[in-house]
């Protein structure tokens, strides 16, 4: 009883809410990227199990170091890679102007490649969009640029401030972006299907009942009348 009564306290529901308002914000925020891709990786664990769709796995993960101003990696397969990137908006020393200058805005150019047999600069493509929920939950943020590469030794040189998180992996979802909306939509209407279904029946039974009262009403109606 004396919860119930503390429960229904103003000032204990206005504390509550002082500390679980900016929780959730900060939940929100910080892990919104993540939230969207395991909204989506149920969708996607079947296919992948059978094949319809590839998955990078933990191994083909090249995670690159961001305290210094340079990293280098190896590439051991040929094809188009993702670079995705992750920024924390509450790591220590961060400023407005740090959030204003987020390298997650694909208009702020701050990665630069280098192709380390040759010398040659890698041409980077941004991903103009945001996260999607078949995007790659191996790794944590959203796709930035794509590129395509050849097995050898490679330079990252960071042009700016990079996000706190960067990863490399094979692109398997460029290719084959359209498979995977397919898909999501296709399982999603399969679930919808169901209590659709159910809904629409319950809403033709309870017209036709509206309509047999409705009628039956009338009927007495005319009786009272000719009377």
């Amino acid at each position: 009883m004396w919860l119930r009564r503390l429960w229904q306290s103003e000032w204990v529901q206005l504390i509550l809410s002082l500390i679980l308002i900016p929780l959730l914000i900060f939940l929100l925020v910080d892990f919104a990227p993540e939230l969207v891709k395991w909204a989506g990786a149920p969708f996607l664990a079947i296919p992948a199990s059978l094949g319809w769709v590839q998955r990078v796995q933990e191994d083909e993960v090249i995670l690159l170091p961001t305290e210094g101003p340079q990293a280098t990696f190896y590439i051991e397969k040929p094809g188009q890679y993702a670079v995705y990137a992750d920024e924390s908006f509450w790591r220590p020393g961060a400023s407005l102007k740090d959030l204003r200058r987020s390298p997650l805005h694909p208009e702020h150019p701050w990665l630069r490649l280098i192709y380390v047999p040759t010398g040659e600069v890698v041409p980077l493509t941004p991903v103009r969009r945001g996260v999607r929920p078949y995007d790659e939950w191996v790794v944590r943020g959203r796709p930035l640029y794509t590129f395509r590469a050849r097995p050898g030794l490679y330079r990252a040189l960071y042009e700016d401030i990079p996000p706190t998180y960067v990863a490399i992996v094979p692109d398997y979802v460029t290719p084959e972006e359209g498979k995977l909306q397919a898909l999501l939509l296709i399982q999603g209407a399969l679930i919808l299907a169901y209590p659709t279904w159910r809904w629409y029946r319950g809403y033709r039974r309870r017209r036709a009942e509206q309509r047999k009262k409705r009628r039956e009403a009338e009927r007495m109606w005319d009786i009272l009348r000719r009377k």
